[in-house]
């Protein structure tokens, strides 16, 4: 009787390990897309697009697309801010440079505490997919200032408000999208994440300002004014 060969078990492929589809021998491995290509993807297949890039993070695509849209916008506003006369044409620079500073800054600090509360709410996500899809899902936000342009060239000053309101909402739908592909979470929780900045921002300005009533209240200051007939 002929001796079988012993079968060597089969170690599990690493991208298996991961989570990850193995691609069939012989067959090419898929190639990542291009910067143009996730811009086409997040307006035209948005859904299918945040979720690749929620599984396959690229953070630096993320941090590129947020700093090209507040690049746009923030010239955008130091332009106007020039035809105001409230800025000198030498300080554009460093006023646009300020405040995409300010705003990184800031934005970093909400995926902080978006990050947070998605761990907080039982989302699987990371910090870096968060990235990716926050700064994608804000591309939108650079067809605020073409579309202020085109209405104020053609006298249609309602279409700017009315188109910007209209891209807010969509950038917002879009973040949103990410949020909920990037920690596997229901909607509600998603929307819940997405305003936990804000509700954050709320409580300490609302803390701030209930502190210093307090503090003035017992000031001496307030104690040496002369108290209105009937007040204790």
């Amino acid at each position: 009787m002929e001796k079988q060969p012993d079968q060597v078990p089969q170690q599990p492929d690493e991208g298996a390990k991961h989570g990850e589809i193995a691609a069939p021998a012989g067959a090419q491995e898929p190639t990542r897309a291009e910067p143009i290509d996730v811009i086409y993807g997040v307006i035209v297949r948005p859904d299918e697009t945040l979720k690749t890039l929620a599984e396959r993070p690229r953070p630096w695509l993320g941090i590129l697309a947020y700093a090209l849209v507040t690049l746009v916008s923030g010239s955008q506003s130091v332009l106007q801010l020039r035809q105001l006369g409230l800025a000198a044409t030498r300080s554009l620079g460093g006023i646009v440079f300020a405040t995409m500073l300010v705003g990184f800054a800031a934005w970093f600090v909400a995926i902080g505490v978006m990050h947070l509360a998605g761990e907080v709410l039982g989302g699987k996500g990371s910090g870096l997919g968060l990235i990716t899809v926050l700064g994608v899902a804000a591309i939108p936000g650079a067809l605020i200032v073409p579309l202020r342009v085109g209405s104020r060239l053609l006298g249609l000053t309602f279409v700017s408000g009315l188109g910007s309101l209209a891209i807010v909402i969509w950038m917002i739908v879009l973040q949103v999208k990410g949020i909920r592909h990037n920690y596997q979470v229901t909607t509600g929780k998603a929307i819940a994440i997405f305003f936990a900045p804000y509700a954050l921002m709320v409580a300490a300005i609302v803390g701030f300002i209930l502190t210093f009533g307090v503090l003035l209240l017992n000031s001496p200051l307030l104690r040496g004014l002369p108290r209105l007939p009937g007040v204790p």
